[in-house]
This record gives structure tokens, C-alpha cells and sequence, in this order.
């Protein structure tokens, strides 16, 4: 029960942190954490892929 309280609150504050982080800039910043995550993945599969 615990557990479930204290997610909850984490998830609140989360929540409102990047509310208040959209409302003051813009979505630029995780434009480019996407491409770079995917470019990592792409690179890591391909990796494994030649390696295996």
C-alpha cells in the first residue's frame, strides 16, 4: 500500500514538473533526445545483429 502511495506522489510531481517545463519552453529539447535514443538503438541492433 505504501508502494502505491508514494508512486503516486512521484507521479504527480512528474507530471507537474514537465507541465510547468512545457508551459515555460518549447518541445526542441525532446526532439533531440528522441533522435539521439534512436540512433543508439539503431546502432546497438545493428551491432548485435553483425556480432551474432
Amino acid at each position: 500500500m505504501l508502494g502505491c502511495v508514494v508512486s503516486f506522489g512521484v507521479s504527480v510531481a512528474a507530471i507537474r514538473f514537465l507541465m510547468g517545463y512545457i508551459k515555460k519552453n518549447d518541445f526542441k529539447i525532446f526532439g533531440y533526445y528522441r533522435i539521439v535514443l534512436g540512433g543508439i538503438i539503431v546502432v546497438s541492433a545493428a551491432v548485435q545483429t553483425f556480432l551474432a
